[in-house]
């Protein structure tokens, strides 16, 4: 008797086990921004926003090993490795994150198939806008 209480409270302990729905889903998406960024415009913070010409050499090198290279006016300035992160909310409305190196706070990440936006102008902190310049 004793041991088939026990298997029914050990039984009706993992059923009545739930997954939280607050719980945060990672899903690494570096593949999507693979290619070459030509730096188009910055924005927010306490600059006043500017917007630059194609040919101006601030470009993102994003590989689809993860790996990235940054130019500004075409010298080489930082490379190592990048992460795309979608933190997903309970109902998937996260927030899309990129860690480069070793970070571990990410910038906010908006990108489509032509324009990448690195950071948010959201409370006065910078955004940067790239325009996919090649593949």
């Amino acid at each position: 008797m004793k041991r088939l209480l026990l298997i029914l409270i050990v039984t009706g302990s993992l059923f009545a086990c739930k997954k939280s729905s607050t719980t945060t889903t990672t899903i690494t998406k570096s593949a999507g921004i693979a290619g070459w960024w030509e730096l188009r415009r910055t924005s927010g913070g306490l600059r006043p926003d500017s917007i630059y010409a194609s040919g101006n050499g601030n470009i993102y090198e994003f590989n689809s090993n993860n790996t990235y290279k940054k130019y500004q006016a075409t010298l080489l300035v930082a490379q190592g490795t990048f992460r795309v992160v979608d933190n997903l909310g309970p109902n998937e409305n996260g927030v899309i994150l990129i860690y480069f190196d070793n970070n571990t706070t990410g910038e906010q990440l908006q990108y489509d198939s032509q324009t990448l936006t690195i950071g948010t102008s959201a409370a006065d902190g910078p955004a940067w806008t790239y325009q996919k310049i090649s593949n």
